[in-house]
C-alpha cells in the first residue's frame, strides 16, 4: 500500500466517523426509513403525506395534469417541496421554479417532528438561491432552519398547524 493510500484511509475512516455520529439525528426515528429512500420516492411520498395530511384536515385537493409536483387547492396552484432534516440542522428545499404555480408548499420531515410552509412564487424565489449557474437560472433551492428560522420566514408558517392555518386563509379569499 502506498502512503498516499495509507493517508486516505485514514482521512477516509475520520470521516465516517463524524458522518455516522451527525447519523445518529435520526436515530430511533419512526422516519428513519425514509432517508434511504431514492430522490424519485422521496418525492413520490412527500406528495402523498401533503395530500393525506391536507386532505384530513378537509382541505379539497387536486393533482394538475401537467406536473407531478403541482397541486390545484381552490383556485390556486401550489408546488410541493418536500425535505428532511439535514445533519446541519436545516431543510434545503430543491428545483424551486420561478413560474407555474402561485404558492409552494415546503414540507420537512426530521427525525420527531414535521414543518410547514406556505409561500407566495415571489416571497419565495426573493429568498432563495440559485440552484444552478448560467445565463438562464431556472432552478431554486431555499435553506430554512426550522430551529432559528430568518426573519422573512417566520409569517409563513412553521409547525404543521401553522401552515394549515395559512392556507386556509388563503382558501377564504
Amino acid at each position: 500500500m502506498s502512503g498516499e493510500f495509507i493517508m486516505l484511509a485514514g482521512v477516509a475512516r475520520y470521516l465516517q466517523e463524524n458522518l455516522e455520529e451527525s447519523g445518529d439525528l435520526w436515530k430511533n426515528s419512526p422516519l428513519e426509513w425514509i432517508l434511504k429512500l431514492p430522490p424519485r420516492r422521496k418525492s413520490k411520498l412527500a406528495g402523498d403525506l401533503i395530500a393525506y395530511w391536507l386532505t384530513s384536515k378537509g382541505i379539497q385537493i387536486e393533482a394538475a395534469k401537467d406536473s407531478s409536483e403541482t397541486l390545484l387547492i381552490g383556485s390556486y396552484r401550489f408546488a410541493t417541496k418536500f425535505s428532511t432534516l439535514w445533519t446541519t440542522g436545516v431543510y434545503r428545499f430543491q428545483q424551486i421554479r420561478a413560474s407555474g404555480y402561485d404558492y409552494v408548499i415546503c414540507f420537512g420531515i426530521s427525525p420527531f417532528d414535521a414543518h410547514c410552509w406556505i409561500l407566495e412564487r415571489k416571497h419565495a424565489i426573493e429568498h432563495a438561491k440559485p440552484q444552478h449557474r448560467g445565463p438562464k437560472v431556472a432552478d431554486y433551492w431555499l435553506e430554512i432552519n426550522p430551529g432559528r428560522p430568518s426573519d422573512w420566514i417566520l409569517d409563513h408558517g412553521g409547525s404543521l398547524e401553522k401552515g394549515y392555518r395559512i392556507l386556509k386563509s388563503l382558501l377564504k379569499k
